[in-house]
């Protein structure tokens, strides 16, 4: 995953990169399905695509 959005998300979650798991979803990290959506949106501008938003609900409720 983009080393980018790993320490975007860290900083959100204000935790160290590190600790960051691609493998766990959003909800596992207590952000809810609204966050997600936007977290979707911030990792296709990261990617430069633009991603259907509805991925966002499966890497929230994915695991």
């Amino acid at each position: 995953m983009n080393h980018s959005f790993i320490s975007y998300l860290a900083d959100l979650l204000e935790i160290e990169p590190e600790h960051i798991n691609i493998e766990t979803t959003f909800a596992r990290y207590g952000l809810d399905s609204s966050v997600a959506v936007v977290l979707t949106g911030d990792l296709g501008n990261l990617l430069e695509k633009e991603l259907d938003l509805s991925i966002s609900h499966n890497i929230y409720v994915s695991n």
